[in-house]
């Protein structure tokens, strides 16, 4: 599947580099840039599916939408492989609202995914398009956070908890 992807980006690259040969990137950077979006994609559909198929649809959307909303502006560890990256995610979000997690908890994982978003964010491996909410990064997503802290969602606290998490040094960092 993950070659299909790949094919299936390098293709629309293509067909974009011939339609604008001299427009903006190259063909590869244009398979590249596809091959994220198309996996965004892929990521969002294998939730949704797993999460009907769990009967939570809606929470499992919820959690990969927070998850992604936290990640936009927090930055975090990428996985190594497209395909990887959309199957653990459609698990993995499709799996979180069925762990049961009380008031309590739900307020005690918010706190401490802010925490953990005050002493890590943002953590960028590359800087593809700086702009002039950089210096923010930390308080948006802070301000994130905190949105769980009136909403007390405990799928949005898991998600929240799962992004920060990312934030952390990973082995030989």
């Amino acid at each position: 599947m993950l070659k299909m992807l790949w094919m299936l980006s390098r293709h629309i690259a293509n067909e974009i580099k011939k339609t604008d040969p001299y427009g903006p990137g190259s063909a590869e950077v244009l398979t590249y840039a596809i091959a994220i979006k198309l996996n965004w994609y892929l990521c969002l559909i294998l939730t949704g599916l797993l999460g009907f198929i769990l009967g939570h649809f809606f929470e499992a959307l919820l959690a990969i939408i927070a998850f992604a909303a936290l990640r936009r502006f927090s930055g975090g560890v990428h996985l190594k492989s497209l395909m990887v990256c959309a199957i653990l995610c459609a698990v993995v979000f499709a799996a979180l609202p069925l762990i049961p997690v009380n008031k309590e908890f739900t307020i005690m994982l918010t706190a401490l995914s802010g925490v953990i978003i005050l002493w890590k964010a943002p953590k960028f491996f590359e800087e593809v398009n700086p702009s002039c909410f950089d210096p923010y990064l930390k308080w948006i997503s802070l301000a994130i956070i905190i949105v769980n802290f009136l909403i007390l969602s405990p799928v949005i606290a898991l998600s929240f908890m799962l992004q920060a998490i990312t934030l952390l040094p990973q082995g030989g960092e």
